[in-house]
């Protein structure tokens, strides 16, 4: 039995813990709401009210911590203070916080429930992302010469009032990729019909061809999922794919003129290698982060044929913009993860692997799920199972 004594203990320790839950929850929000917003085209943020949400941000996770980090070895805390700090400065110097905030959501994700994070995110983006769906809708019926888009040959693009199109898209898959994550045991073909419908008219506006293809390959793979050769194909590309993709477009980065491929390679995926080869030729490597002029517009380059500095392959981008060290950080990561991670987890790694190679979201933890999982898996190792899948089988 549990004396008075213990309980009152007990009793304090988890309204305690729930307390600090909740306010990773109000982080969550914070932050999901200053990324939509600062694309948003509706709702522009000043520089004032930007701020602000990263100070509050920031200032919530900072007390989450300190309410719950509670650890016997002191190299666990040089480790972690050794990441804030080393993320910080990449910040800075990138002018671009999204490696901070990632590494305080990790940093702070001790006795958190994965599956309440991403539902609360999900939430936040549903709100944000159906306010600009009608606001759209309302200027397209009545206003239609005030909705702006992008003219690519005679393809109309429209972006919902989310700065461009990719972006758009990006936001809306990511918010339907956390819905199949949270049913994924009750998945059907009539939430797939739903899914689909939705994403589909997101596409029919935005023409977003990296979306669809990630889109379909993720329901593939959850049709699938039974079959032996699938399970040992996503248990192996979710252990070493980001490995193998780094090494490949890093390499064709470097020796991109040299390649009789490349070009072929680099039509099929609408101009992102010359963009990263050309960045790489004027700003090289970072260990641990540069300042990039990303969408500075530039003289016509007969070589590489762009007009502007721009990176939208997550590999290549994170050697070149955010620092090799975090690469190396995910490679670990995701290979360490990988005895922690459910058959589920794993094929929403693999559908952020491959989204990677078109887009460069993949590194913020709130905007693009997958790394927030593992590293709940690394933190809280079986504590991450039991918790979240109520099994003790690792």
């Amino acid at each position: 039995m549990v004396n008075n004594v213990e309980y009152t203990y007990l009793n304090g320790y988890y309204k305690k813990r729930s307390q600090a839950q909740l306010i990773y929850y109000l982080a969550t929000i914070v932050v999901v709401t200053k990324l939509i917003l600062a694309y948003s085209e509706i709702i522009v943020l000043s520089p004032i009210i930007n701020s602000l949400l990263n100070f509050t941000f920031i200032l919530l996770m900072l007390l989450k911590i300190l309410t719950t980090f509670r650890f016997k070895a002191k190299k666990i805390y040089i480790a972690f203070i050794v990441f804030a700090m080393m993320a910080l400065y990449t910040s800075i110097q990138t002018d671009n916080y999204i490696i901070l905030f990632s590494a305080l959501g990790i940093i702070a994700i001790k006795n958190m429930n994965v599956r309440n994070i991403i539902r609360v995110s999900f939430y936040t983006k549903v709100f944000w992302l159906t306010i600009h769906f009608f606001c759209f809708l309302f200027a397209m019926l009545f206003f239609p010469n005030v909705v702006e888009y992008s003219l690519i040959g005679n393809e109309v693009r429209y972006r919902i009032f989310l700065s461009q199109p990719n972006t758009c898209a990006m936001l809306f898959l990511w918010a339907i990729f956390e819905y199949l994550y949270l049913n994924y045991e009750k998945l059907s073909f009539k939430k797939f019909l739903g899914c689909t419908i939705i994403f589909g008219t997101v596409l029919h506006i935005t023409k977003s061809k990296t979306s669809i293809i990630v889109y379909i390959l993720l329901w593939l793979l959850i049709w699938q999922k039974r079959r032996k050769v699938v399970q040992k194909i996503v248990c192996f590309f979710s252990k070493y794919g980001y490995v193998i993709l780094s090494i490949f477009f890093v390499s064709i980065t470097i020796i991109y003129n040299s390649l009789p491929f490349a070009r072929t390679l680099n039509t099929m995926l609408t101009g992102r290698l010359a963009g990263a080869a050309k960045a790489y030729s004027m700003y090289g490597f970072t260990m641990f982060g540069q300042y990039l002029e990303l969408g500075k517009k530039i003289e016509w380059d007969a070589v590489y044929g762009v007009t502007s500095i721009w990176l939208e392959n997550a590999y290549s981008m994170m050697f070149i913009n955010y620092g090799i060290i975090y690469a190396i950080l995910i490679a670990v990561a995701l290979w360490y993860a990988s005895g922690y991670l459910t058959e589920k987890d794993k094929i929403f790694v693999c559908a952020m692997l491959i989204y990677g190679i078109g887009e460069s979201y993949i590194v913020d933890i709130f905007l693009c799920f997958p790394l927030l999982i593992v590293a709940a898996a690394i933190y809280n190792k079986l504590e991450y199972l039991i918790k979240n899948y109520n099994t003790n089988d690792a």
